[in-house]
């Protein structure tokens, strides 16, 4: 194709094609484009100290965006004046009046252009399989998953939930007058029987900043990992939502560092309670006592076949989400529960054709079943728990009553803030926090956690996205069958008064006939509080 084009084309041709559509960032691409966008006005009524700015931004769009970093901007300003100087298309004097001249940036309307964290997604995949030159000059037709109206109402969530965060902590407007250190925010959503990505917000304002923390942050998922450490417990060790854990003080050994021992949100510690609570609750303990059973690599291991592709460093803490990924990644692999067990590889591109309407690539929808059906219920049916009653239950507080389920995570120091849910159709991750580590807490002092920063931007997002949709219900698999138990004992519940839980339970699968807690359990040295873990 590139040959074609050459052979077709002059030098100077090409050129032109090419300054037409490449990306000048904010949103722009080509010189038309960029001209309005930054300047309000036609190409052909730039003046030299304008064209010259624009000039300089294809090099690196986001560190020289005027809008943000405008000494650079002028800095890079001046290489492309000296530059014309030197080869002779201007007069030195010319080049220093230019350099001298004001530059009056167009005002900002602070909107993000629908898509421009999706789009840069969509071309860097295109520019890498088909080449700059064939993607920008050879006419290609795309056609992409994104849902322009899941999109718009992503970025208005977004935006309008970290306007909230602001005033909690403090912080209404851009800290020392610059954007750089503002909280920011990313959401993905992903359709949950085809891993097609529906929606993308990859920042707060993308006319700020376009690196897309929805693709390219790694940040700790805190408790939003301890799904996958459930899975392998029910999975390695036979365990069920009905098994009886003790939430007490653990200590588990690290080979060449002093043994780990996480503390729960609270502080306190709740005694005996089924495996279904520990989640809903997010009890950190119940977690780690998990992953001393199973191993960490079972753990990573469950995470990889839900989707996770990012390193994971196999360590106990790994079941309290120390190792980082992105909310692309995160909501992909709890679609992976949303569909039953079956992974989808997530994707942004149906189809591409050339400009004579030959497909050059299509999607083929195709899923692989990575978990067993019966165990993901269990661990959905768990994570309904988390938004009805547990950490996430601000979601049906905000009036989203729809079938969801879903999990929570803050990590130390309450440097980041997610949810992670989904429905029977979309599955989406919502991330909270600023970009260089950094805790979140409000004007009292109290952190914010996933329940306080993320879940309230996702149930915004889900009650405006599902609007007018009728309930769906999730499939149960026929070897499931639900059954009330005490949440303390895991036995059958009283017959009047007294605490119940419903669990999914498999075929061959029963209550314990007696609690009997492991006898390392027994003795904690602490007193049995009622706190609960908020992330």
């Amino acid at each position: 194709m590139a040959l074609q084009i050459e052979s077709r084309y002059t030098k100077r041709e090409i050129l032109e094609a090419y300054i037409n559509q490449i990306p000048f960032g904010v949103g722009a691409h080509g010189v038309e484009q960029a001209a309005q966008v930054f300047f309000g006005k036609p190409a052909l009524q730039l003046t030299l100290a304008e064209a010259a700015l624009l000039a300089g931004l294809p090099k690196s769009p986001t560190r020289y965006n005027p809008f943000r970093y405008f000494e650079r901007a002028k800095g890079r300003q001046k290489v492309v004046l000296a530059r014309m100087s030197a080869v002779g298309n201007i007069t030195a004097e010319e080049a220093e009046k230019a350099g001298q001249a004001p530059l009056n940036l167009r005002e900002r309307s602070g909107g993000e252009p629908a898509g421009s964290y999706f789009l840069d997604v969509v071309l860097k995949e295109l520019e890498e399989r088909f080449g700059t030159d064939v993607v920008h000059h050879a006419g290609l037709k795309v056609f992409t998953t994104l849902d322009p109206q899941l999109q718009a109402l992503g970025v208005e969530s977004v935006q309008q939930g970290l306007d909230r965060l602001d005033r909690m902590l403090g912080v209404p407007a851009p800290v020392g007058g610059r954007s750089a250190g503002r909280l920011q925010g990313a959401l993905a959503a992903v359709e949950a029987h085809s891993g097609a990505v529906r929606a993308l917000v990859g920042g707060r304002d993308y006319a700020e900043s376009e690196f897309n923390r929805a693709v390219q942050s790694q940040r700790q998922p805190g408790s939003g990992f301890k799904p996958f450490v459930y899975y392998a417990a029910f999975e390695k060790l036979g365990l069920s939502p009905a098994s009886v854990l003790v939430d007490r003080r653990v200590a588990i050994p690290v080979a060449g560092q002093p043994p780990w021992s996480p503390r729960n949100f609270s502080g306190d510690f709740e005694g005996p309670m089924i495996l279904k609570r520990g989640l809903a609750h997010s009890v950190n303990s119940i977690a780690a006592q998990l992953v001393e059973r199973t191993g960490p690599a079972a753990v990573a291991d469950v995470a990889r076949r839900c989707g996770i592709k990012s390193p994971l460093a196999p360590v106990p803490s790994l079941a309290l989400g120390t190792s980082g990924v992105s909310p692309l990644e995160m909501a992909a692999a709890f679609a992976t529960f949303a569909a039953g067990g079956i992974a989808h590889e997530t994707f942004f591109i149906r189809r591409v054709e050339d400009f004579q309407g030959r497909i050059l690539q299509e999607r083929l929808m195709a899923g692989r079943r990575t978990l067993d059906p019966a165990i993901a219920f269990q661990l959905l049916d768990m994570m309904r728990a988390a938004l009805e009653e547990g950490t996430a239950r601000v979601v049906r507080q905000m009036g989203f009553s729809l079938p969801a389920a879903g999990k929570t995570g803050t990590t130390d120091e309450f440097n980041d803030a997610w949810l992670t849910g989904f429905t029977p159709t979309l599955s989406v991750a919502v991330w909270v926090g600023y970009d260089r580590a950094f805790s979140m807490r409000d004007t009292q002092g109290r952190g914010i956690t996933g329940g306080r920063g993320a879940a309230p931007i996702w149930a915004d997002f889900m009650r405006k996205a599902t609007a007018g949709e009728p309930p769906r219900e999730f499939p149960v698999p026929g070897n499931i069958r639900f059954v009330a138990v005490n949440p303390v004992t895991g036995q059958a519940p009283a017959l009047w008064g007294g605490s119940r839980m419903e669990v999914a339970l498999r075929e061959g699968q029963a209550p314990p006939a007696l609690f009997a807690p492991d006898p390392r359990e027994s003795a904690t040295g602490e007193s049995p509080g009622h706190g609960r873990d908020s992330n």
